[in-house]
């Protein structure tokens, strides 16, 4: 009978950011990729969850927040909750978020105006948790 075993990673991995510990994913902020500059403000990249049990952040991964929606994917309202969420959690305006792109699918960009990158950053960061590793 064969055991599979984790090998520790060398070196180079570590400089390419291959590490696999949680620990190494729960220091610093949302990954880059989720957020982008805009000439209005910024795009936050979500994957949604509709029909949860609560509406939630989730945690985020390499290119997204993941965030929960209790509100079903019918006639807008997953998208009108989401939006709404995401508009209180920041401390923002309802008119200055909404889906640019996205809006029949689970994966969304939403445009939060007049904010920058940063900023944005700097408000989601407490709320959320990093995603488990991985085995």
């Amino acid at each position: 009978m064969t055991v599979a075993t984790r090998s520790k990673l060398s070196a180079p991995d570590e400089q390419r950011g291959r590490v696999d510990s949680a620990s190494s994913r729960s220091a610093g902020p949302v990954p880059s990729r989720a957020i982008l500059e805009h000439q209005a403000g910024a795009v936050l990249t979500v994957v949604v969850t509709p029909q949860s049990s609560r509406t939630a952040f989730d945690r985020w991964d390499e290119e997204a927040i993941r965030i929960r929606v209790a509100a079903p994917p019918v006639e807008g309202a997953a998208n009108a909750a989401l939006v709404r969420f995401i508009a209180t959690s920041i401390n923002r305006p309802l008119s200055s978020v909404s889906v640019i792109g996205g809006a029949t699918g689970r994966r969304k960009r939403i445009l939060i105006s007049g904010i920058a990158p940063a900023d944005l950053t700097r408000r989601l960061t407490p709320l959320l948790s990093p995603s488990p590793v991985q085995s």
